[in-house]
């Protein structure tokens, strides 16, 4: 972000969390006058460089380069290049009257990093226009689409947030692999390399989107799953911010032991988010369980993701199977398709855009809202790293199935992903308070109760570290995780050996005890990974 942004290299100085607190304030308290000295010494220089950088990245971008990737650390290689073609510009469709709020909130958050964007006062006839996800075609833009020239300081951060894919260059991951915000919102856009000059006008700063929502509120409940688990925290804290600052929707926070003490009097809607499902159903209690198979039997609205998802498979609430992944998705864009006929697709149009990090593979023969494409076809399309994505092809993203009275809408992902996929968002927000779909027959109970088999038999792991590796190189990597201490669980697909690590106390990759080495011993160990996510 500092490079793409700031033209600079970004430095963080971290302690631990075991060194006591005084001497952190005080390292830090350190460092950061010392940073503040050393830049007022060299101010001039300083200043000098950064212009010209700024200089530089406009003219990068009035010749329509693309900033290539670029090893820092050998002996790393890339893998996957940035493509050589030109992009000149940018282009943001706002044609759609559904998807207004999400464009002008992709536009805002450039323009809060010093972009400039300009609006079409006429069509523009684009020769080699690029839409997102789909070959250069020759497009006639609308007047009143969004033109962001590549001919501005800014060229880095404008490129590195409206590309279509972040074109990781090795298989190293500590975070995201996706996070082009056109394809986070779900609007229309793509580029162009042409040199063009539009009739335009500047846009001025545009102004935040008022929050708030359609319609009666229903009473919600937000079922945390465990308060110790950082997936919970994570997913619930992501939803809470959503519900309070955006759609200012009222919830009451619920534990596992507050079903099974009869606190679900009242809520009409129950979000489950992201957790570890097995403690939690027997936290419930054989109490709890049956109070929430009734509530929903009853004309609730069960919503749950991830573990909410896993949730209510074991307990008998859907149809839809969920099975462990075998390929890496370490936080990937895919092209979704949505069943218009569905409430759930109110406003969201025929595709959206799917944030996805190693969910379950969820399979279903009814009630299927979204979906994704088969692999191969022309909808078929991912932003970000995969190795093995062909194993969704043609699988259930979002399920939504009666039950009794009630229903459950189901994600397999994460719909609200650091409460940043806005695209996805506007399904859990018609999900919560959109109308109920016609009535579809009732599940068979043969069929729950092989989706709770299949949910039973999922492994649980908290915040995982995964290394793949090809089969030739396995022998030598169970090798190297032996020594540093690891124990693991194997998976094997193709010519692919997945071992994953549990890390049940949820340690981010500094504080682990070996996480952070890793990379570093398995390149030391001659093995070209094939992938390695860490938390």
């Amino acid at each position: 972000m500092p490079t793409s942004a700031f033209h600079a290299a970004g430095m963080t100085f971290e302690k631990g969390g075991d060194s006591p607190y005084p001497e952190r304030v005080k390292e830090q308290y350190l460092t950061q006058w010392v940073t503040l000295s050393a830049a007022a010494r060299n101010r001039h220089r300083i200043l000098g460089q950064w212009r010209q950088m700024t200089v530089d990245a406009y003219a990068q971008g009035k010749a329509g380069k693309l900033e290539p990737n670029q090893i820092y650390n050998p002996p790393n290689q890339v893998d996957r290049p940035v493509p050589d073609r030109a992009v000149r510009s940018y282009f943001l469709r706002d044609d759609d009257p559904d998807k207004r709020d999400e464009v002008r909130t992709v536009v805002r958050r450039l323009q809060r990093m010093g972009v400039q964007v300009s609006k079409l006062v006429r069509p523009l006839t684009v020769p080699d226009y690029k839409a997102y996800g789909h070959p250069e075609a020759k497009t006639t833009l609308p007047s009143g689409t969004y033109w962001i020239s590549m001919a501005q300081g800014q060229k880095h951060w404008v490129q590195a947030m409206l590309n279509e894919d972040s074109y990781t260059p090795f298989p190293y991951f500590y975070d995201v692999t996706a996070w082009s915000l056109p394809l986070l919102g779900n609007v229309s856009g793509g580029s162009s390399g042409a040199v063009v000059r539009p009739r335009s006008v500047p846009v001025r700063t545009l102004p935040g989107p008022r929050p708030g929502h359609d319609g009666k509120a229903p009473k919600i409940g937000v079922l945390q799953l465990s308060a110790a688990s950082s997936a919970a925290r994570q997913s619930a804290g992501w939803l809470r911010h959503r519900l309070d600052r955006d759609w200012k929707l009222p919830f009451t926070l619920l534990t596992p032991g507050d079903v099974a003490a009869g606190k679900l009097g009242g809520v009409e809607v129950l979000l489950t988010p992201d957790g570890p499902a097995k403690p939690a159903h027997d936290a419930l209690g054989a109490t709890g369980r049956a109070a929430l198979q009734q509530w929903t039997r009853d004309g609730g609205r069960y919503i749950g993701w991830q573990g909410g998802t896993e949730l209510a498979a074991l307990l008998g609430l859907t149809t839809a199977t969920l099975s462990e992944p075998t390929s890496d998705i370490p936080g990937t864009l895919f092209r979704v398709k949505v069943e218009g006929s569905s409430p759930l697709a109110a406003g969201v149009g025929a595709t959206a855009w799917n944030f996805t990090s190693y969910d379950p593979v969820m399979r279903a023969s009814g009630g299927v809202v979204v979906s994704y494409p088969e692999t191969g076809s022309p909808e078929w399309f991912t932003s970000g790293f995969e190795r093995g994505a062909a194993e969704l092809g043609g699988t259930a993203a979002v399920v939504d199935q009666p039950v009794g009275e009630g229903r459950s809408v189901l994600f397999a992902a994460e719909p609200n992903f650091r409460a940043f996929t806005d695209g996805t968002a506007k399904l859990l927000y018609n999900a919560i308070l959109g109308p109920d779909p016609s009535k579809a027959a009732a599940p068979r109970a043969g069929a729950t109760a092989k989706a709770a088999e299949r949910a039973a038999a999922l492994p649980s792991f908290e915040s995982p570290i995964r290394v793949s590796v090809k089969a030739a190189d396995a022998a030598k990597a169970a090798a190297v995780l032996r020594a540093a201490g690891a124990s693991w669980t194997e998976r094997r697909g193709g010519d692919v050996v997945q071992y994953v690590i549990d890390n049940p106390r949820g340690l981010p990759t500094d504080h682990h005890p070996f996480a952070g080495r890793l990379p570093s011993l398995i390149r030391k160990a001659g093995i070209d990974p094939v992938a390695v996510t860490l938390p």
